[in-house]
């Protein structure tokens, strides 16, 4: 009779083992809450996206720590780790150069002009964080980044095609 309850036994255990592995995953990361503000001239750049590219290491485009700009231009940092599938809220520790774009919103289904909506409002000055001075450093006390203030200039928010 107790050869009968074996394998499921068998199966309970492996089950066990491959959640606690999963759980390890995340082991040695750790995720700062990480904080921000961006403004062109003195006007917030609400709807601009901020991206931390890190300037030494590997680099995956869908695991770098972003926001969003609020109506205050504060934002939040978050980064999606690809591998478990999570949204960590903060950023790893690290040095960063920063990427920012900004697109105009447009209401999903509002039919508005799509092709405005491919327009970067900063003309693609700023998104390639290589070409760009904005440096940033995140360590265990970080939680607030200097204030970025990009200058307002006559052709800034027109934009261009990327």
């Amino acid at each position: 009779m107790i050869l009968g309850y074996q394998r499921p036994l068998q199966g309970l255990l492996f089950a066990a083992l491959s959640l606690s592995l999963a759980g390890c995953s995340d082991a040695g990361k750790s995720y700062v809450p990480t904080r921000g503000q961006l403004f062109i001239g003195d006007k917030p750049a609400e709807g601009a996206l901020v991206a931390l590219v890190p300037i030494s290491g590997p680099d995956d485009p869908s695991a770098r720590p972003t926001g969003i700009v609020g109506p205050d231009g504060s934002f939040v940092v978050s980064t999606y780790e690809s591998e478990t599938r999570k949204t960590h809220e903060g950023a790893l520790t690290g040095e960063y150069s920063v990427a920012i774009t900004w697109y105009p919103q447009t209401a999903v289904g509002s039919g508005g002009d799509r092709e405005a909506a491919k327009v970067d409002r900063l003309g693609g000055r700023y998104q390639d964080a290589s070409k760009n001075t904005f440096r940033v450093k995140v360590d265990a006390s970080t939680t607030g980044l200097e204030p970025i203030r990009l200058k307002a200039s006559d052709d800034l928010g027109k934009g261009r095609k990327p």
